[in-house]
């Protein structure tokens, strides 16, 4: 079994540790709310105080943040805690371009980091379900591969590429948010 880290435990985040853990993972956790990461410790899910002692010695580390301006924060704050062969994989909803400029800056810095958005809510993700879309270099890609495969209903890898899976998840949400109003509309009528 694998030792990862999972950093930001909402709903998703939290339902994802939660399941990694229930699958043997040896789980570590941060949260900037720490009453949500100690709701975990029931499943085994260990604690850290802070991004660098979440991710110390562990071989992935999965982010579910809020937005862009996150991601880059707690990547820093976790940057000196980080082994060297660690992979990080960002399961947050970014935008493509910032997306494509964070992968590139970190590929050049020598760390490995996929793009892994999802289509998926918690009762999902504690139960592999749901689809979960990867962009990013094919070698980092298939490292990971059956473990990504674990959390998952459905795996699709995008290719190299570093921002397309965040463009085909804007893109799914764009589709999610028009059938909703077209829906809303379609029952007004009624």
């Amino acid at each position: 079994m694998a030792n990862i880290a999972f950093l930001g435990t909402g709903l998703l985040g939290s339902a994802f540790a939660e399941a990694a853990a229930k699958r043997g993972d040896t789980v570590t956790a941060w949260n900037r709310s720490p009453d949500k990461v100690a709701a975990l410790a029931q499943f085994g899910v260990r604690a850290a105080k802070t991004p660098t002692e979440a991710v110390q010695g562990v071989s992935r580390v999965h982010f579910v943040l809020k937005d862009d301006a996150v991601v880059e924060a707690v990547i820093a704050a976790a940057r000196s805690g980080l082994s060297a062969d660690a992979i990080l994989i960002d399961h947050s909803t970014t935008l493509p371009r910032l997306t494509a400029e964070r992968a590139e800056r970190l590929h050049a810095q020598g760390i490995a980091y996929l793009h892994c958005p999802v289509f998926m809510g918690p009762a999902a993700a504690r139960n592999a379900q749901g689809t979960m879309m990867v962009a990013g270099p094919e070698v980092i890609f298939k490292r990971v591969k059956s473990d990504l495969e674990k959390m998952t209903g459905r795996l699709e890898y995008m290719g190299e590429r570093t921002d397309l899976a965040a463009v085909n998840k804007l893109f799914g949400n764009a589709m999610i948010i028009g059938v909703s109003s077209v829906m809303a509309d379609i029952l007004t009528l009624a």
